[in-house]
């Protein structure tokens, strides 16, 4: 059976938002209200509220008729509780287990298409995430990895091709920890080293 990628993006925005909220639980009150050292705009706070709600009012878009929507603003404490409410109602529509209107209303004049308010949930999720972790790192939180990768390897839908040693070659000591999986550029040079050393020694092996 085909997966079914678009659940797919759905389970990583959940799994990653969840990640990025509990990195910021630990987070004092001037820590989430700091102003950020960059070009991004808006606190910790002020960023995640927004990404919250504004997932909350995308599924209140697909699945709800524009008179019976209502706006949320969660505070600090509600952030893990709404997140997971509107994740799983996206990731339900995203499996195809509620029908959806063919166009949608919106509530400032406009009809759209379903599709393009899922492409919108992930999208904006993703960037007000990134910032988040931007925010993270200049007060000296290491933020979570929330990748596509991160979340292939925690799913067991990436991992590492064992090496084949062929008789007689010889092979050169090349370390690749588990640890370099979460990396992937990393990975792919100690890869890529390993095989330049492998066909490196195959050739001294063969003159």
């Amino acid at each position: 059976m085909a997966e079914n990628v678009l659940a797919k993006l759905f389970e990583h925005n959940n799994r990653a938002n969840h990640q990025i909220i509990q990195a910021c639980s630990t987070l004092s009150d001037e820590q989430l209200d700091a102003e950020p050292q960059s070009v991004t705009k808006g606190s910790i706070r002020a960023t995640l509220t927004h990404l919250v709600s504004s997932q909350h009012n995308y599924l209140s878009l697909l699945t709800l008729p524009v008179e019976a929507r209502v706006r949320v603003t969660p505070t600090a404490a509600e952030w893990e509780g709404s997140a997971r409410a509107s994740g799983e109602g996206l990731l339900s529509l995203a499996r195809g287990e509620k029908p959806l209107d063919t166009r949608l209303q919106t509530t400032d004049g406009f009809h759209v298409e379903p599709w393009v308010v899922m492409v919108q949930a992930i999208n904006h999720a993703t960037e007000h995430r990134e910032q988040i972790k931007s925010m993270l790192t200049s007060l000296g939180v290491t933020p979570p990895d929330i990748d596509g990768w991160d979340f292939g390897d925690a799913t067991k839908a990436l991992v590492p091709m064992p090496v084949t040693k062929t008789p007689g070659r010889r092979y050169s000591r090349c370390a690749i920890s588990s640890e370099e999986w979460h990396f992937p550029l990393r990975s792919i040079l100690a890869l890529t080293i390993l095989t330049a050393t492998t066909r490196g020694s195959a050739r001294i092996s063969n003159t």
